[in-house]
């Protein structure tokens, strides 16, 4: 059973207990990411998730985390485009532990930042973007697709990390003001999963964070449009010779027609056309006729702006990039046109049903898809009703989807192996 509930200042509760397992997992979902940032102050959000574990009013730096792994836990957290969340993993009977640590954050991070701080993870922050992407692999090539396939200025159009010429701008009281204005109650749901009692998690849920103060100087959300218009239809490939590529890829992004919270058809839609050796394109362009070596397909889940699913091809040896792009738009079309048949349609149900299952089968997991849940569709049950979903999407509602997939609706990288460079020498 799920208890969902709010507190009096606005922060959301969810609890879900599993008596079968002796672990809990506590996550802390704000509904803040990169898409609040100003103008010049990307990675602020990014840099905020840093500071989260350099101490609070009670909680020395760095000691959030040595606590929870000296119970034998772990302890993370990440950026997104629309969340952050903080998760806490560890024995059942530390649940209190985690309570502590994560509400003495929520009450004291603000005043807890020093300059130091800030500057010693602005460089730290600094460091990570420089190794993701500074160089020419994957995480490089992704920024620049973000960028590609939104307006420019729009909040969804730099990576969550951020661009790294913003990062040395970022003061401590830009930090202090991200915190005092999104990491409040009312713009955040507290997730337990695991083996605990409801009764006695909700009475210490209530003790530690009932009191703390709703969002006094709470903001808006983004200070952008996020418009629905598509970037990129019809848009010819930007086209990169690269030096440190041995055979071509073909980057692309789809931003769907419109933000919204049913997305069930487009999954399904995604993982017939490129997820695993049964989908369309690993079918047609790696087994019958071999054009590429690899395919890979994926999405970035969105709210409040159209969501962007990413699709990467990567040529077989000695396959021209003409070739590959030629049977690219080719399967893309037809899959638009016709969607999947019913042997892929029913693999894509099995394999999002599977994922699904692996995802709820740790305590972590399901702790972040509660929250992930209520943030997307105001159910949070629905981590428990995944089969009955994914079954109850109609072949039309797939059809539909599959035709945002069109090869005219993308917007693409062309990455393919620089011409070799003679070496001169004497003749």
């Amino acid at each position: 059973m799920i208890h969902d509930y709010l507190l009096d200042n606005g922060l959301r509760v969810i609890l879900s207990e599993d008596r079968r397992t002796p672990v809990v997992a506590v996550c802390v979902w704000y509904s803040v990411g990169c898409r609040d940032e100003e103008p010049g102050r990307t990675g602020l959000a990014h840099l905020c998730e840093h500071l989260m574990f350099q101490g609070s009013a009670n909680v020395a730096r760095n000691e959030h985390v040595e606590r929870i792994h000296l119970m034998g836990g772990f302890a993370n957290g990440t950026t997104h485009f629309e969340h952050s969340l903080y998760l806490d993993v560890l024995p059942a009977e530390h649940l209190d532990l985690a309570l502590d640590l994560e509400a003495d954050r929520m009450a004291t991070i603000a005043g807890s930042l020093t300059e130091e701080k800030v500057a010693t993870q602005r460089d730290v922050v600094a460091n990570e973007w420089r190794e993701r992407y500074g160089g020419h692999g994957d995480g490089a090539r992704w920024r620049e697709l973000m960028a590609r396939a939104h307006p420019e200025g729009h909040p969804y159009a730099h990576v969550p990390s951020g661009e790294i010429r913003d990062l040395p701008a970022l003061s401590l009281e830009n930090c202090r003001d991200f915190f005092l204005t999104h990491y409040t109650p009312d713009r955040a749901m507290l997730s337990i999963a695991g083996g605990f009692s409801p009764d006695k998690a909700a009475e210490s849920v209530e003790r530690r964070f009932a009191a703390l103060p709703s969002g006094g100087r709470r903001g808006g959300r983004a200070r952008f449009p996020s418009p629905v218009a598509r970037n990129g239809r019809g848009q010819p490939a930007l086209r990169r010779a690269d030096a440190h590529v041995l055979w071509g890829s073909v980057l692309s992004a789809f931003r769907l027609a419109a933000p919204g919270r049913d997305f069930l058809a487009h999954e399904l839609a995604l993982t017939a056309l490129g997820k695993g050796p049964v989908s369309r394109l690993w079918r047609r362009l790696i087994q019958e006729t071999p054009v590429a070596s690899h395919v890979s397909i994926g999405c970035s889940r969105l709210i409040h702006a159209p969501s962007v699913v990413w699709l990467e091809l990567k040529a077989a040896p000695h396959v021209s990039m003409t070739a590959l792009e030629d049977a690219v738009a080719t399967e893309l079309l037809r899959f638009a046109g016709e969607g999947p048949d019913d042997e892929e349609l029913e693999y894509a149900r099995t394999h999002l049903v599977r994922g699904w299952m692996e995802k709820l089968s740790s305590v972590e997991g399901r702790a972040e898809e509660l929250c992930r849940r209520a943030a997307l569709d105001d159910r949070p049950e629905s981590v428990d009703q995944a089969e009955e979903l994914i079954r109850h999407v109609s072949s039309e509602a797939v059809r539909e989807a599959a035709a945002e997939f069109h090869p005219d609706h993308r917007t693409s990288i062309v990455h393919e192996p620089a011409a070799p460079t003679s070496c001169g020498g004497p003749s």
